[in-house]
């Protein structure tokens, strides 16, 4: 693959490019129509290609992807650091260029046919929006789009630190335990001796009922909700979503779910769940033990 950056700033029907070689060189800056642009870049060599993301740019991206080029997409309030001397559509694409090479921005995800879709009411004329909410509305979705390409790659990190923590790895086996919840309980339940037995890790995290004694007469009502309130409605996400795929299910973990079910609401079967999963994930953690999961549990169950 040739090792030069083509930076090419975007029009309706003239587009300017900017070749960049490693070593800082320009050996060409060319424009193009939009047939000369396809012709020349089924052409060229296997290249990376650097443009500012915006709804033309998926197109291309899609198109030159489709040729085998490399695509970086880059955000373009990012790229206005890197403009030098007077604007104009090649200093531009030098500037697109350099901020690809630099490699300190995060490029924006490419988006397919059908999430380009999604923002089509920008563009109808007919549903009476005015020109200022739009460009509103266009900018918080490209907002929208940083924000999910920033998760994505804190989920990524995440799932790959988890795979790699022995601790993680043991409680992950357990149902309702993806690399999320494995590592938040791990990091907030610390060695776990600092429990004596797994109903006082229930107990700090506020899954188990409070108490209304008065004389004789014990009432037992909602959950305390004491803790890491974060950490609690993680750990109840993933009990939910067991919960949610045990009715079909036949092993001992979801006998019990469908048995409580019965005779309890949902919600409230969710926090059973969640109440028995954190008393086992300590002596996961505490005990040094594995989980062996029940025959027939299903996989995917977790978050």
């Amino acid at each position: 693959m040739n090792h030069t950056i083509l930076g090419l700033d975007l029009a309706k029907s003239i587009f300017h490019s900017v070749e960049l070689t490693p070593a800082g060189k320009r050996p060409m800056r060319k424009k193009f129509s939009r047939g000369q642009l396809k012709k020349f870049m089924a052409n060229r060599q296997l290249s990376k290609i650097a443009m500012e993301a915006c709804a033309s740019a998926h197109y291309w991206a899609r198109l030159f992807e489709g040729m085998g080029h490399e695509v970086i997409l880059l955000p373009p309030q990012h790229v206005k650091g890197y403009l030098r001397n007077q604007k104009n559509d090649y200093n531009d694409a030098l500037a697109i260029a350099e901020a690809c090479h630099h490699g300190a921005i995060r490029p924006a995800q490419i988006k397919s046919v059908a999430q380009q879709d999604e923002p089509l009411i920008l563009e109808d004329a007919e549903n009476t929006l005015t020109p200022q909410f739009r460009e509103l509305l266009h900018r918080e979705y490209e907002h929208l789009l940083i924000i999910k390409a920033d998760v994505d790659w804190c989920n990524q990190q995440l799932e790959q630190k988890s795979k790699q923590d022995l601790v993680c790895k043991r409680l992950m086996k357990m149902p309702g335990f993806g690399p999320v919840v494995s590592c938040a309980v791990k990091t907030w339940m610390g060695d776990g001796q600092q429990f004596n037995k797994g109903r006082d890790a229930s107990a700090a995290l506020g899954l188990v009922p409070r108490q209304h004694t008065s004389g004789d007469k014990i009432r037992l009502m909602g959950i305390t909700k004491r803790g890491d309130k974060h950490l609690r409605s993680t750990l109840v996400n993933g009990a939910r979503a067991v919960v949610s795929h045990a009715e079909k299910k036949t092993d001992p973990l979801s006998q019990w779910i469908n048995r409580l079910r019965e005779t309890h609401c949902f919600n409230k079967v969710v926090i059973a769940l969640a109440n028995k999963l954190i008393r086992m994930a300590w002596v996961v953690i505490s005990r040094g033990e594995d989980y062996h999961a029940y025959p027939g549990l299903a996989q995917g169950q977790s978050t």
